[in-house]
């Protein structure tokens, strides 16, 4: 697979390297050009499947907390493999949060009595929009706590945030990122995540791992109440700076 310039034979003593553009690997889809579309329609398609045989053997007397387990544990888990490593694109998104709006009708025996926001109240449930940056932020969380056996200061640095000391507002330490000149560098998780980390508020407190979860989930659920509407874009995200989503 060529990633940049042209797809040139390549050779290995005699034999010639079949060039792809397009490869699975430890269950991601990956492409040529970086684009995640072919990952998310095949979890999609999966999670589409998994999802009609449980309905189809699962009886309507099942109560609602037995359904969200299921969904929880067979469903989401599928749509949201390996998170981190992809980005999603507004068609993308779309198709994700179609499989959880399709999945809480069934858990709440609806129809049309109740619209997709008031369901996911309901069900005390995210979108799934807001699960993958919840998803992206504990990961950095957990890398930057040295949970993984690797020096992630190769790839992004820690500062003193000035902000914090002279306005009082913002985290006292923030990411030191450098200004993206390519969509695939904004797309990149140590862009894009430590770009979210930078615009929380103080009171997350994000490189305190202690309770972090909660802070998150907490502040997710402001903003879904506060501002969340499935037709806008804008609203799907903690923070949007539309140069870099391309809303």
């Amino acid at each position: 697979m060529v990633f940049r310039g042209d797809a040139e034979a390549r050779m290995i003593s005699d034999l010639q390297i079949e060039t792809v553009h397009e490869e699975k690997d430890l269950g991601l889809i990956i492409t040529s050009k970086l684009c995640w579309s072919a990952h998310i329609s095949e979890k999609c398609q999966k999670a589409s499947k998994v999802f009609h045989m449980i309905r189809r053997n699962t009886s309507r007397m099942v109560n609602i907390t037995t359904k969200l387990n299921i969904y929880k544990s067979m469903i989401l888990p599928i749509t949201m493999y390996a998170s981190p490593c992809w980005v999603a694109n507004k068609g993308d998104s779309a198709k994700l949060e179609s499989i959880q709006r399709r999945v809480t009708k069934w858990v709440l025996n609806c129809t049309n009595e109740l619209t997709y926001i008031e369901r996911l109240k309901k069900l005390n449930l995210l979108p799934t929009t807001f699960y993958k940056q919840l998803m992206d932020l504990l990961t950095l969380s957990k890398i930057v706590n040295d949970k993984y056996n690797f020096d992630w200061r190769d790839h992004v640095n820690i500062i003193e945030n000035a902000d914090s000391r002279t306005r009082g507002h913002g985290l006292s330490r923030v990411f030191l990122l450098k200004r993206p000149r390519t969509t695939l560098y904004k797309d990149n998780f140590w862009y894009r995540v430590p770009y979210l980390v930078n615009q929380l508020p103080a009171r997350i407190d994000f490189f305190n791992h202690v309770g972090l979860k909660a802070r998150i989930i907490d502040l997710l659920w402001r903003h879904f109440n506060a501002k969340y509407n499935i037709d806008d874009k804008c609203t799907w995200y903690l923070t949007c700076d539309c140069s870099i989503k391309n809303c």
